[in-house]
């Protein structure tokens, strides 16, 4: 109002028009104080502006005031029945009521079978895809890189058909109901490459030589004997040495190359666009309008956060209790990891679909025009502050992935350890810990010194810890 028509200007046609569509019940539905009073300021300046205007708009201005006392808007706050929010607090508005126990825990266990697929996911891709079907680290990464490339505009048409969607179940439902199921047939498929027939099956095991000497090494003769017979099994053929591949085995993978680049495309691009885009995008978006307390929404996602977890640190302990049983097989650890992963994230599924129920989208107002692509893209271009959180963003990013990626390498070849999957998972769970703990530390200080200058203060350390670690020799 104070742009439309300044105290020292008449009264504009385009603010009367403003005034005609203020629906004074449904602003001051909010259930935020703060919000109330923003919403009695700004209904008080128009019913000045337009009282100044004469007829006809001295009448809309009654109107306006008239309605604005009688909700609850007066100028002392307490004039007229007030809502149930400035009543109360911050209750929860009487048109929408407080979500079930039962809501809350359906819709927050979904994330916890999230966070467990994907830390089976990711070091499947070495395991099951690298060390079992010999594809190389460089086609794995070229054929990742341009499928997270189609995914991200993928995303875009996600979200707008999300929010155009109208059917009797919801808007956001019908996409995790149809596309979830599609992520766990390609998660299964994925992890269980090699039992399925997908790509270069793998060869039969044999069994080892020497292993008559394996358990004579406690005499002064047996160690010197093993390794000779090692030698002699390498020189002859029956083995490969630790950095040598034979030259049967190259051929076998160049000839199955191009079925490995083709199977792993597939199933990680429909993983990837129906457990996260396709699933997560509307899921995300499922939980800001479940409620419209600001109270309940935190308490919501703070429930959600604490799944997140439970389910990252799960699938670790989980990994490490099988890799006592299945140490020596590590195709059918992750394909047992895979069935108790699935089976959970099915459960999870069912419960939200059937006990979360949603709420119908706001009216459509056919009057605002949509903005045209081209000026939304000036838009957020003459946002600097926004550019300057993107330029950040990027690399965060990047910095964030590579060691939780690069982890499974380092411990299997860095280190050198033969039980290097217990190493792995063990990492994860140090990295857990250490992320949870911090939570608190980074919340009193974001409140003491501010949020930019905490933030300044972990990314410099953490870019100093990680140029750091990526010169340490070995």
């Amino acid at each position: 109002s104070h742009r439309l028509a300044p105290s020292n200007s008449n009264t504009s046609q385009p603010t009367a028009l403003y005034a005609a569509k203020i629906d004074v019940p449904l602003l001051m539905q909010t259930d935020e104080p703060r919000l109330q009073g923003g919403c009695r300021a700004v209904v008080r300046r128009l019913v000045s502006v337009l009282g100044r205007g004469g007829a006809p708009h001295g009448s809309m201005a009654d109107t306006l005031e008239l309605s604005l006392k009688h909700h609850g808007g007066g100028d002392d706050g307490n004039n007229g029945a007030a809502p149930a929010a400035a009543r109360g607090g911050r209750a929860v508005s009487a048109a929408r009521p407080p979500l079930s126990a039962g809501s809350r825990l359906a819709y927050c266990f979904f994330r916890l079978p999230l966070s467990s697929l994907d830390f089976t996911f990711r070091p499947a891709r070495q395991v099951i895809w690298v060390d079992t079907l010999g594809q190389t680290l460089s086609s794995q990464a070229s054929l990742i890189s341009a499928v997270k490339s189609l995914d991200l505009l993928l995303g875009f048409t996600v979200g707008k058909a999300s929010d155009n969607t109208r059917t009797r179940w919801g808007r956001r439902k019908p996409f995790i109901a149809v596309a979830f199921p599609l992520a766990l047939l390609a998660f299964f498929l994925f992890v269980n490459a090699p039992s399925v027939g997908l790509g270069l099956a793998r060869a039969k095991p044999r069994p080892p030589p020497c292993t008559h000497l394996v358990l004579n090494t406690s005499s002064p003769a047996g160690c010197p004997a093993l390794k000779d017979c090692l030698e002699r099994a390498m020189q002859q053929g029956e083995i490969d040495r630790f950095d040598f591949t034979s030259p049967s085995r190259v051929a076998s993978l160049q000839s199955g190359g191009w079925q490995l680049s083709f199977w792993f495309a597939l199933l990680y691009a429909t993983y990837l666009a129906c457990a996260y885009t396709c699933s997560q995008i509307p899921y995300d978006a499922l939980g800001m309008e479940l409620t419209d307390s600001y109270d309940e929404r935190s308490s919501l996602f703070g429930l959600k956060t604490l799944f997140q977890f439970v389910g990252y640190a799960a699938t670790p302990l989980l990994n490490i209790g099988l890799s006592a049983l299945l140490a020596d097989d590590l195709v059918a650890l992750y394909s047992m990891l895979a069935l108790a992963v699935g089976s959970l994230a099915v459960l999870a599924w069912a419960s939200l679909l059937c006990n979360v129920v949603e709420r119908p989208p706001p009216p459509e107002d056919h009057t605002i025009l949509p903005v045209p692509i081209v000026p939304s893209a000036r838009r957020v271009l003459a946002n600097k502050p926004y550019l300057v959180y993107l330029l950040m963003k990027m690399p965060l990013s990047l910095v964030s992935l590579m060691p939780s990626n690069l982890a499974a390498l380092w411990v299997k070849h860095n280190m050198a350890l033969e039980a290097w999957n217990s190493m792995y998972n063990a990492v994860l769970m140090f990295a857990l810990v250490g992320a949870m703990a911090s939570i608190g530390v980074l919340v009193r200080s974001a409140q003491q010194y501010g949020k930019a200058a905490v933030l300044q203060a972990v990314l410099l350390v953490s870019g100093l810890l990680y140029l750091a670690v990526s010169f340490v020799p070995g």
